[in-house]
């Protein structure tokens, strides 16, 4: 799973927000789908599960993004809701496996991964390019 040696077209694209990881993508100016894509490709760029606050304090690191981290934990449902990445499933992941949570997943530390829907709308937008 993942995508395998690509990097992360917002850091490399320079006509889209700037070419340099260090610059800032101020996430304000950004139009929510925009958002929506960046937080996949992180997502999808790492190919591990990651909780909330590691994912947008690497989007806030490499990026600089200026949205909120409750902006992110909105995109993050959004993602979930459709189908491009899923919960975790934490008791499984001690034993190193990585699965969706089944039932009700609201008491429970989230975190994330691509399905492969994820994945492949990351790839197909990257082949566009």
């Amino acid at each position: 799973m993942g995508l395998k040696n690509a990097e992360c077209t917002y850091c490399t694209n320079s006509r889209t927000f700037g070419g340099n990881k260090r610059q800032v993508t101020d996430g304000r100016d950004m139009p929510p789908e925009a958002r929506r894509e960046l937080v996949l490709e992180f997502v999808v760029h790492h190919d591990i599960p990651l909780p909330p606050l590691a994912i947008w304090a690497g989007l806030n690191r490499q990026h600089r993004v200026t949205f909120s981290y409750r902006t992110m934990q909105n995109i993050l449902s959004d993602l979930v809701d459709n189908g491009d990445l899923f919960k975790v499933d934490t008791e499984k992941l001690r034993d190193g496996e990585i699965s969706q949570i089944e039932g009700d997943s609201s008491s429970r530390r989230a975190y994330y991964f691509a399905t492969e829907q994820g994945i492949e709308r990351i790839e197909n937008k990257i082949d566009d390019k």
